[in-house]
């Protein structure tokens, strides 16, 4: 239906509207909020709830690449994916790195004590980093030459495999490349995965 309706609305627009079809479905869907709280009660420690929230991104992208993956454009996988799925390692191996430091410092709010360690802090970072260029006017604007595929992958699966920020780098580099919008969604989908995996 997604594909279908993308196909009807020419150029940029239809891969826009997909993809925000797409991610509307990715984080409101039956399984997504639930499934996450379930992951998160058994995963206590920091590490553990972002593996537990790559599990269950992980598995949506299963979904959406069964569905849609036979669409995807092969060169354009390969070109993006591999150079994201190598940095993809690099991004974990960091996420590895910060979850080994001591806490910074602790604070009192409301009645609570919390912890502030050098993992939360970069991940908050990186949330409202990625939270404002995605408001940007600018950001919709966004585009890139297909020669910098290679250059595009290396930045979103860096960032895919350290705090699962991969969407909006890997929409912003592929959404110029000249494929259509069937093409662009099954690209989507099976970069996504090919990174998600690589994180698990």
């Amino acid at each position: 239906m997604l594909v279908r309706r993308a196909a009807k609305v020419p150029g940029k627009n239809g891969i826009r509207r997909v993809e925000r079809r797409l991610h509307r479905l990715d984080c409101r869907g039956d399984h997504g909020p639930e499934a996450r709280d379930d992951l998160h009660g058994v995963a206590r420690g920091e590490d553990e709830r972002l593996a537990a929230t790559a599990v269950v991104h992980g598995a949506n992208n299963v979904l959406k690449a069964s569905l849609l993956g036979r669409l995807a454009e092969r060169k354009v996988v390969l070109r993006f994916g591999l150079p994201a799925v190598a940095a993809a390692l690099v991004g974990a191996w960091v996420l590895g790195a910060l979850s080994g430091f001591a806490p910074l410092t602790t604070y009192s709010l409301l009645g609570r004590t919390a912890t502030v360690t050098p993992l939360k802090l970069v991940m908050a970072l990186l949330m409202l980093f990625f939270a404002v260029l995605e408001l940007h006017p600018r950001f919709e604007k966004l585009e890139f030459d297909r020669k910098y595929l290679p250059a595009g992958g290396l930045l979103s699966g860096f960032f895919g495999g350290l705090s699962g920020h991969q969407g909006a780098l890997r929409s912003a580099f592929l959404a110029k490349v000249g494929i259509s919008p069937e093409g662009f969604v099954g690209t989507n989908a099976v970069i996504g995965l090919l990174v998600d995996v690589t994180r698990l």
